[in-house]
């Protein structure tokens, strides 16, 4: 299996190492002299590191699972996307609009490269959205009844 991790989670694991290291040298540097240190302190802090070390892991277990379900943009979803963004949605499936956003929701989950892909998707629903409703928005035309032209005379 191959997992591939985001430069913040390698981050994270290269500070939890340099800090096992240093821990690590303190320890053999001074014989583990329990007058130099408070082993609840140490208890704390590798505790901190090993709740460190299991979230970058179960980050890296959730987008592997997600990576096995293989979501990707096909070319049937780029051509509603072109479609509905030309605002030809009626050419379209029911609900491409949300399964579109799904994929890409899931891929942006597993590559944060595709993060821009889904919120220009997201924003350019939005703006079609407004604009449909400006739309259809109805004109408010009233009548002048007869009674009102009388009053008014």
């Amino acid at each position: 299996m191959n997992y591939q991790i985001s430069d913040d989670e390698f981050s994270q694991l290269q500070s939890v190492r340099s800090q096992m290291g240093l821990v690590e040298s303190l320890l053999c540097a001074n014989g583990a002299d329990s007058a130099l240190f408070d082993a609840s302190d140490l208890h704390a802090f590798l505790s901190a590191q090993t709740n460190t070390l299991l979230g970058v892991i179960k980050e890296i277990e959730q987008r592997y699972e997600l990576m096995r379900a293989e979501p990707r943009v096909n070319g049937f979803d780029l051509a509603h996307m072109i479609r509905i963004l030309r605002g030809k949605a009626n050419y379209t499936p029911t609900n491409s609009e949300a399964r579109i956003a799904e994929v890409l929701a899931k891929c942006a989950a597993i590559d944060e490269g595709m993060r821009p892909a889904l919120d220009a998707w997201i924003d350019a629903l939005v703006e079609m959205g407004e604009e449909q409703r400006s739309a259809e928005k109805p004109q408010v035309h009233t009548k002048t009844r007869k009674r009102d032209k009388l009053v008014a005379a």
